[in-house]
């Protein structure tokens, strides 16, 4: 994700907002949804730069634990909603 992690972070309760979800101590985001789990474990920010423009980047690792998979298309087309940016 083009994203750093204070604006991860700081969208989450946005991207998650009618499902329930507890953050541990070490970041990982565990989130209970449609009978199942998903656990969701932000990495450590890089830097990418392309010219003189640096642009934050996030991996982020998403388990779908229980889900089917038109479930996990749900989950995630309204996830990745809340951190699009632009018209694309």
């Amino acid at each position: 994700m083009s994203i750093s992690h204070q604006d991860f972070y700081r969208l989450l309760p946005i991207a998650l907002k009618n499902v329930d979800y507890k953050i541990s101590n070490d970041d990982q985001i565990n989130v209970l949804f449609a009978n199942g789990k998903i656990e969701v474990i932000p990495g450590i920010e890089h830097k990418r730069k392309i010219g003189s423009l640096e642009l934050p980047v996030l991996y982020v690792v998403f388990t779908f634990i229980d889900l089917s998979p038109e479930d996990v298309s749900l989950f995630l087309a309204n996830f990745s909603r809340t951190y699009q940016r632009g018209g694309g």
